[in-house]
């Protein structure tokens, strides 16, 4: 039986939502002044690097799959299992890859001392 929709339920959804947004969000206004105090200028560089990267792949980690569940019709959690397993595959294919190549893409965006990270 398909969950019934109705204002309370979208309204606590939304308020979730934004809560999770702007929690993010006001975590990374308080890290970023915190590292920048505490760092130099040239480890504060190579972290940026390294958070630049590592953004990057969390954004396109997931390919959307997670987006296709939410429109889906019906639950099936045939699919549900198989965007899970799919997730965890490319995650682990891009930590990998990114381990391997670590230096690579660290000398690409003109931070070699930041492959460490």
């Amino acid at each position: 039986m398909p969950p019934t929709v109705n204002v309370k339920s979208v309204t606590s959804n939304v308020g979730w939502s934004v809560l999770s947004k702007t929690s993010t969000f006001g975590l990374k206004f308080v890290t970023v002044p915190i590292l920048a105090r505490i760092l130099t200028p040239e480890e504060f560089g190579a972290v940026a690097v390294a958070l630049t990267v590592v953004q990057f792949l969390a954004m396109i980690g997931s390919a959307g799959l997670t987006s296709a569940l939410v429109i889906q019709r019906e639950e099936e959690m045939e699919t549900v299992h198989s965007v899970f397993w799919a997730n965890l595959a490319i995650s682990c294919l891009m930590a990998l890859g990114l381990f391997i190549w670590a230096d690579f893409f660290a000398t690409l965006l003109g931070a070699p001392e930041a492959a460490y990270l």
